[in-house]
């Protein structure tokens, strides 16, 4: 019997979802980590620096110059969480889509759109708490949120997975 879903992807969901993808690939990983507590820990002292130097005979330019570098380092996990949401956005991700996973294949409902992937495509899969990722590419998924899971469906999609091939990908 195929596994039937009707859900929103809300903001919070993709971002889990770029979290769980940021696993994936060590560059990423890094990227991501940077992004939200090393250059907001280097902004620190970079503002403190300017403050120091201005008016210390250096040319005033300096101390704007790391200010503004600390200033900017500071407020970099806004601008990143800002960039995400303009990219949630375009992707139109935020509406109402129904999702059946069968055994041959699986299809796909949206507003505009609709789709039909055998299990061939998909080339792996990861999960973690909040949701599951089906890979059709290195960079192209598909989000499934386990909030609209039943417990039994969790594992009826982990039973199907494994019987159609789908290898596992990274799980935390």
């Amino acid at each position: 019997m195929p596994i039937q879903l009707r859900f929103t992807l809300s903001f919070e969901d993709y971002l889990a979802a770029m979290r769980l993808h940021a696993r994936k690939n060590w560059w990423l990983c890094l990227n991501y980590f940077a992004a939200r507590f090393v250059l907001p820990i280097l902004g620190i002292p970079l503002v403190v620096l300017g403050w120091l130097v201005s008016g210390n005979g250096l040319p005033p330019a300096a101390a704007v110059f790391f200010v503004g570098l600390g200033v900017f380092f500071l407020f970099y996990p806004l601008y990143y969480r800002s960039r995400l949401k303009r990219c949630y956005r375009r992707t139109s991700a935020g509406t109402e889509q129904s999702v059946e996973l069968g055994e041959q294949q699986i299809r796909m409902k949206a507003e505009n759109t609709s789709s039909e992937l055998t299990w061939k495509a998909v080339r792996s899969y990861s999960e973690d708490q909040n949701l599951f990722m089906l890979y059709l590419a290195p960079a192209k998924f598909i989000g499934l949120p386990k909030r609209v899971f039943t417990p039994k469906q969790i594992a009826e999609l982990r039973s199907l997975l494994a019987r159609v091939g789908v290898p596992t990908g990274v799980e935390a």
